[in-house]
């Protein structure tokens, strides 16, 4: 499937959700082929229905917007886990609250409310991906 030429949404996604996520669903479809080519595999995988975790690894802050397009056309709108910061920029954090985006507060005692809004999440039967940023210095090994 071209990247330019994918389906409408709602052909491929009948999971109800705000019309801002709608919103946002519209502009990724739109944005991301003028940004990049994207090539899509695996979509036979993701559960259409129930919960469902997916875990991945990203190197930039554009990686979460191509996995979330990636799942919308494939059946699934993505309650993300994502830095608390986010929802401290205007506009931001309003768009990530009405999607239903869970933040996470990395490093104070409040770090364990993102599991439990997750755990939340996934009891309702949505989809749950998991972004950790890659670190930006090499990871030491250990070896014998």
């Amino acid at each position: 499937m071209m990247a330019w030429r994918r389906p409408h949404f709602d052909e491929t996604n009948s999971e109800s959700v705000s019309w801002v996520y709608r919103t946002i669903g519209h502009l990724a479809r739109n944005i991301v082929p003028l940004l990049g080519r994207t090539h899509w595999s695996g979509g036979e995988n993701i559960p259409q229905s129930g919960p469902a975790i997916v875990v991945s690894n990203h190197i930039g802050n554009f990686d979460p917007i191509v996995l979330g397009q990636y799942l919308i056309w494939h059946g699934r709108w993505p309650r993300f886990l994502g830095k608390s910061d986010i929802w401290k920029i205007p506009g931001l954090g309003w768009v990530a609250r009405k999607c239903g985006q869970i933040p996470v507060y990395r490093n104070t005692v409040r770090a364990g409310e993102s599991l439990i809004h997750a755990e939340e999440a996934l009891a309702e039967g949505s989809s749950s991906p998991s972004t950790r940023r890659a670190p930006s210095r090499p990871i030491p090994t250990v070896g014998p």
